[in-house]
């Protein structure tokens, strides 16, 4: 591959992206995918114009699963309903779940909710003290701890 190095690893699955040419955003309006959030964002700003109301995020852009092709809204809970139901969806441990957009795979429902919300970019977690959101709660904490 290169020389790419970073600490963050969300910029490292972004990085990732580049060299692989995965594009698991796909337009709600059009047959376009994205490799990123940001790109389906503007490029709806731009191509679907009045399309782009935040109200409605979930319907904003989708995902598709790589095991059976389905489109998706991007949303984690109904992507972890789908991930529980895909029949085409072969798992290599027993009991285990996984991405419907990488080969990450696992046996906790918890950790595939935290790897789901950072391919979405979904950021759950709110500072009381100001109008930051975090997509992990140990992020919100250590937030809480540095800056309030």
């Amino acid at each position: 591959m290169c020389k790419y190095s970073t600490y963050h690893s969300d910029n490292m699955k972004r990085h990732i992206r580049r060299h692989t040419g995965e594009k698991p955003f796909k337009c709600a309006y059009c047959p376009d995918f994205f490799s990123l959030q940001q790109s389906l964002k503007w490029h709806i700003l731009t191509e679907h114009p009045g399309k782009s109301d935040p109200k409605v995020r979930m319907f904003l852009s989708s995902v598709v699963c790589q095991h059976c092709t389905r489109t998706l809204p991007c949303c984690t809970d109904t992507i972890l309903m789908h991930i529980k139901t895909c029949d085409s969806m072969v798992r290599s441990m027993e009991h285990s779940v996984a991405c419907i957009l990488c080969k990450y795979e696992t046996n906790d429902y918890v950790d595939i909710k935290r790897h789901i919300e950072s391919h979405i970019g979904e950021k759950p977690f709110n500072c009381p003290y100001c109008v930051r959101n975090f997509s992990q709660l140990h992020y919100l904490k250590k937030h809480i701890q540095m800056k309030h």
